[in-house]
């Protein structure tokens, strides 16, 4: 029977066996961390990092599952939108935009000095200086979920920081290929120099076409969605609704995909349009499941980028640079809030 067994996972397309260790794998460390009061995304990252290429060597290729990967990032933002409060943001709109612009400069200004330890040239530290200050979303989120506080006043202005700081990683990404030219990086510059007048130019129809791109999916979202899906829930199959909300997010999330290489947005736009309908709950609920599973797939492949060896050769620099990036971040973070208000 062991025999048979190994050769019929043997006989299996490699993707589909690399996601079953996955699964398995992250299930089993996941069980042990609870006894130790761990959260469930530390379990999968570390699962990630142990069976992956870097460790163990079980699943070699991270990009096996990623399209799995990338379906849970859409149906996780995509539930965070549903649960928005509109009324809330528009409230503290004001506070919360200068709030994170000024800790999210204050973080830049700060990280960069640190950043400049870790890369060479002053351009380069500065990408990273804005990379380190910018937080993860999609793993803020699911702890606050985890938890049970993203209702609570700290998860709502996490969450509403989140949100804004994913806006400005827009706008970082659309000013590096001119940062990139300007720095006179040869794997950027192609044809002859150009100057500062086409460089704004260039931004300008940019962000001029991603705008576009969101004001279509804000239109679809407010006037063609909301009809539809009522009459998605006159259906008899319940899953009707549940088609053509997923359809809505995938959608969403492929346009700012090709706008901004960044389908998280997208998804998490078409969650908030829907938030204002009465299917949010119903929705919410739906595809729940399917998000969690997807999530634990996502979040084991992250950790399967670490590798082990490497982190044990540089042990004294990456904890250090953690330690000073987390001490720094959250010291003028918490300035720029107390600034604030």
């Amino acid at each position: 029977m062991p025999g048979l067994m190994l050769a019929a996972a043997e006989a299996l397309p490699a993707q589909f066996r690399d996601l079953v260790v996955m699964l398995a794998a992250a299930a089993v460390v996941a069980v042990v961390l609870q006894r130790l009061k761990l959260a469930t995304i530390p379990a999968y990252l570390i699962t990630g990092a142990l069976i992956g290429p870097g460790a163990l060597g079980i699943v070699n290729d991270p990009d096996s599952v990623s399209t799995i990967s990338n379906l849970a990032i859409v149906l996780l933002l995509f539930g965070i939108g549903l649960h928005m409060d509109l009324s809330s943001l528009a409230r503290d709109a004001r506070f919360l935009t200068c709030a994170t612009v000024l800790s999210t400069v204050l973080a830049i200004a700060g990280l960069w000095p640190v950043s400049m330890l870790l890369v060479p040239g002053t351009a380069a530290a500065l990408v990273v200086a804005g990379a380190f200050a910018i937080s993860s979303t999609v793993v803020v989120l699911r702890v606050l979920q985890e938890r049970h506080e993203l209702g609570h006043p700290e998860g709502k202005l996490a969450f509403s920081v989140l949100v804004l700081q994913d806006l400005i990683a827009i706008g970082m990404m659309l000013l590096l290929p001119g940062l990139a030219r300007m720095s006179g990086s040869a794997e950027v510059q192609v044809g002859p120099p150009r100057g500062a007048f086409e460089l704004v130019l260039e931004v300008t129809a940019s962000v001029a076409l991603v705008i576009a791109g969101i004001a279509g999916i804000v239109a679809i979202g407010r006037y063609v969605l909301p009809p539809l899906l009522r009459q998605a829930a006159r259906s008899k199959s319940s899953e009707v609704l549940m088609v053509l909300s997923t359809a809505a997010a995938l959608g969403s999330a492929a346009l700012t995909q090709q706008l901004i290489e960044n389908p998280a947005v997208g998804a998490f736009l078409a969650g908030f349009l829907l938030s204002n309908t009465p299917f949010r709950h119903q929705i919410s609920g739906q595809v729940a499941s399917i998000r969690d599973l997807f999530g634990a797939v996502f979040f084991t492949a992250v950790g399967m980028q670490v590798s082990l060896g490497v982190v044990a050769d540089n042990v004294v620099t990456v904890f250090g640079a953690a330690v000073l990036v987390l001490a720094v971040k959250s010291a003028l973070m918490g300035l720029a809030f107390w600034l604030t208000g």
